[in-house]
């Protein structure tokens, strides 16, 4: 083989590679780009507060499973709020959340009918609920989505539902602050009654 020929050969591979990297890094980095957000809030004791799911992906989805994890002695979790979010619009035949480990629960929402939710960038897919404990010590704690989680007896995993048997995983993460302020005011917890401060 001449000097020529293998210079063209080199070209020909070279070509390849190019137009397979133009094809194959787009997918590649759709499903690095699926993010799980969970917006900031603040209470006081007794109070309920809604944690705004966010969520970024590339490929139209229509559903989620989102396991997620809380400071249980700061926090009690309430249920699951679909209401003027991404996820009520797709009618969802499935919507639950449950808490199976302490400081661990799980949240699903999938649409039976295949109703889409198009690509987005931070966008309000559904809220969590939780009840600020009358005990909670004053200060910071978080809600946090996590790649895996505890669900009726199963681990399962932080991901998108493309359609059947299609998902994108969950690589990107972003922790809530939850805020327990002090309302200044007596607290009763049981039969006492107490105040707390902010020292």
């Amino acid at each position: 083989m001449g000097t020529g020929e293998r210079t063209t050969m080199l070209w020909q591979i070279v070509s390849v590679i190019v137009v397979l990297c133009t094809f194959l890094m787009p997918r590649t980095l759709q499903a690095q780009q699926a993010t799980l957000r969970f917006g900031d809030v603040s209470g006081s004791h007794g109070e309920t507060v809604n944690i705004d799911i966010f969520a970024s992906f590339n490929l139209s989805i229509h559903g989620a499973d989102i396991p997620f994890t809380f400071d249980e002695d700061r926090l009690e979790f309430v249920d699951h709020d679909l209401r003027g979010t991404a996820a009520e619009t797709i009618n969802p035949g499935v919507a639950y959340s449950i808490v199976p480990e302490p400081g661990k629960g799980f949240f699903q929402v999938l649409s039976f009918e295949n109703n889409k939710i198009q690509p987005a960038n931070d966008l309000l897919l559904a809220r969590l609920k939780f009840r600020i404990r009358l005990d909670a010590p004053v200060g910071n704690t978080s809600v946090a989505p996590a790649p895996t989680g505890p669900t009726a007896g199963i681990e399962g995993q932080a991901y998108f539902f493309r359609r059947e048997k299609s998902r994108v995983v969950v690589e990107e993460f972003v922790s809530s602050v939850v805020g327990v302020v002090d309302c200044g005011c007596p607290l009763t917890v049981g039969n006492l009654t107490c105040e707390h401060s902010l020292n």
